[in-house]
Formats: C-alpha cells, structure tokens, sequence
C-alpha cells in the first residue's frame, strides 16, 4: 500500500489503540490478498489439468479409430464413422478453444483487477487522512468557540442577576422614599394648620423662599468662583505648556480619549465582522466536507460496479469481442476526456458475450442431441456386426460440457 503525505503537520500522533487497530487491518488484507492469489491459483491449475484430460481424452478416443474404420467393410458404415469422428473432434477443438481462451485472459482480467484495487485503496486512504483532519481541526475550533461561548453566556448571566438585584433595590428604595415623603407632608400640614399661626406660616414660608433664593446666589456665586479657578489653573497650564513646548500642537485628554474610543469601536466592528466571516467559511468548509464525502463515496462505487463488469467480461469475452471493440476505438469511440468510455464498453460487451453464450448453448443442446442419435445408430451397428467394440466405446466415452 502507497503511503501518502499527510495533509497537516499539526495532526495528533495515533493512539496504541489505533495502532493496533491498523496493525489488524493490514493483517486482514495480507489474508484476504494470499486467499485470493491461492484460489487464482486453484483455478488456473484446475484450467490446465482439464486441458491436459481433453487432451488425454481426444487421443484415447482416436487412437483406434482408424484402424476400426479399415476394419469396416460398408461404405456407409464407413462414411458415417468418419462423420462421428469429424463431430468430436469438433467438440474437442471447442472445448480446447475455451480452455486456452480462458488462460490467455486471465490474465489481463487479473491485472485490470490489481490496477482498480489499487486505484481504491488510494481513493480509501486519502479519504481517511481527509477525514482525520477535518475532524481534528473542527474538534479543536469547535472546543475553543464552545469555550469563549460559555464564558461569554456566564458574564451575561452574571450581569443580568446584578441588574435585576441593582432594579430591585432601586424600587425598593423609591417606594421607601415616597412613602417617607408623604409622611413628611402629612405631619407638615398638620403641624402648620392645627399648632401654628396662619400668620407664623406665612412669615415661615417667606423665610423659607429668603433662604432658598441666598442659597441659590451661593450656588451661582460658587459656580462663578469654580468657572474663574478653572480658567486660571488651565490658563495657567496653557502658558507652562507654551513656556515648555512652544508652538508645538497639544494634544489634551478630551482629544486621546476620543481616539481610543473610536479605536475601540473600529476594532470591535472589526471583530464582529471577523467573527461573521470566520462562522460563513466554517459553514462554506463543512460543506466541501460534505461534498467531497459524497464524491468519494461515489468514487468507491463507481469503482465497485467496475470490478464487477470486468468480472463478468472476463467470463463471457472472447477473441472476435475484443477485435470487435478495438475496431470501435479505432473509429473514435471516446468520452469528452480523451478516455474510452468504460461503462458504455462493458454493457455493450455484456449484451454481445451473451447473446453469443445464447447461440453457443443453442448449438450445443443440438450437438448433444446429434451425439445421442450417432451413439444410438453405433450401438444397433455394433449389434448387428457382433458387439466387438461397443464396450471399448463406452469406456472412451467423453463428457461433453456446455460452454456457459
């Protein structure tokens, strides 16, 4: 078996398990291998011991012949004996025609078959390896995006259990201070209508509004003050900053702020655009994962149905088949790739081979019975002439087998 490179340096070492899972594979194919080399042999054995017994045969059963024929003293006798003889050996020579027919092709059908075997195994190991590293590599994003996902999900969770407790306490709270607000107003009517003056009311509120229009002219003197503080301490950092840096252009807090902040929202755009092309290949790639799953696994029975139509040729075709298809190339039968078309080829080799078998068994059901009347009109000649050599007859006997 052809080793192949692997497709990434970064694939997992195999584990003893797989190790030794491989290790009883190959044993297995070693096995199946040497089983099917032994039962090839079988057959091309078995092939050569019947052509050797035809052989041994057609000479056991024409050796005396000739001299039986000289023997006879009518010509009929005579002309028919030699019929008898011309018909065997017509069945030998068929029967020899096949065998070697069969031998000289097996050949070539076992070298088809070695070269599509191999042509599958190639096709089963750079699956396999295709396979081991889209799993690796998806496993390992898979885990890693399953990974940022929780804790992504866990941080939102967290968050929404801090708002939820931040909106309750918040209700809580406001209802406590409207409530405690009423309160306040309520003892404050009653306070002002039952215990005090309406007039000691009025002089109240006017001091009340007294007291609130001095404060608001504190806050807005305040303010002033601030504003004017604010001004000196930043004229004083402009003039210490031209003092040190000259005409130089200042870069103030507002201004970095700013960009980082837009830096920031550029690279989050960023990372969801990412993110939205990362998951749009991961989806394009599982489905050429899919797609090319599906070719090999056409491939493979593409090659399977191949096999098993050059098995059947090799059992049918003949020599007139393979002048008649070489003759078909010779006229331009070709396919869009510049190669022959190979299923084309096999139907149309299987639909030939077997009308011919058809005819061949035609002809043989007939010779068989031809056979039985020549035996018949031997057998009532060796009556009348005595019975000398109708025992020596059946023992020579030959089977006659039907080509199928």
């Amino acid at each position: 078996m052809e080793k192949h490179a692997t497709i990434a340096d970064d694939q997992p070492a195999p584990t003893k398990a797989e190790l030794k899972k491989l290790r009883k594979l190959e044993k297995l194919r070693a096995k199946r291998a040497a089983a099917d080399e032994l039962r090839k042999k079988c057959q091309r054995d078995h092939l050569k011991r019947e052509q050797n017994f035809a052989k041994e045969t057609e000479g056991r059963v024409f050796q005396d012949w000739e001299r039986m024929c000289s023997d006879v003293r009518l010509a009929d006798v005579v002309e028919e004996m030699l019929q008898i003889k011309q018909n065997l050996q017509m069945v030998f020579d068929r029967k020899n025609l096949c065998i070697d027919r069969t031998l000289e092709e097996r050949d070539e059908m076992e070298d088809i078959y070695s070269r599509n075997l191999q042509r599958i195994k190639r096709l089963i190991d750079c699956y396999l390896e295709m396979h081991q590293y889209f799993v690796t590599n998806l496993a390992k994003e898979y885990v890693e995006d399953r990974e940022d996902r929780l804790d992504d999900f866990r941080q939102e969770v967290v968050m929404k259990l801090h708002i939820e407790r931040r909106d309750r306490l918040r209700d809580r709270k406001t209802a406590q201070l409207e409530a405690l607000h009423g309160d306040i107003q309520t003892v404050a009517q009653e306070y002002f209508t039952k215990i005090l003056h309406p007039e000691k009311e009025k002089a109240f509120r006017n001091l009340y509004e007294v007291d609130l229009v001095s404060g608001r002219i504190i806050e807005s003197n305040r303010a002033k003050i601030r504003e004017l503080n604010g001004s000196i301490k930043l004229l004083n950092k402009r003039i210490i900053q031209v003092e040190v840096a000259g005409t130089r252009k200042i870069i103030t807090k507002r201004l970095l702020k700013r960009n980082l902040e837009n830096d920031i929202d550029t690279h989050k755009r960023e990372m969801k655009k990412l993110e939205v092309q990362h998951m749009e290949r991961m989806k394009a790639l599982a489905g050429e994962v899919f797609h090319v799953q599906k070719h090999l696994n056409q491939l493979v029975e593409r090659g399977k149905q191949i096999l098993r139509l050059a098995q059947t040729c090799a059992k049918l075709e003949c020599v007139d088949d393979r002048d008649y298809f070489k003759k078909r190339i010779d006229q331009g039968h070709v396919g869009d790739a510049g190669q022959v078309a190979e299923f084309e080829f096999f139907f149309d080799k299987i639909n030939r081979v077997t009308a011919i078998n058809v005819l061949l068994r035609e002809e043989r059901d007939k010779l068989a019975e031809n056979n039985a009347e020549l035996q018949r009109q031997f057998k009532q000649f060796c009556q009348v002439t005595g019975g000398g050599p109708e025992a020596n007859l059946n023992a020579l006997k030959p089977v006659v087998r039907g080509v199928e």
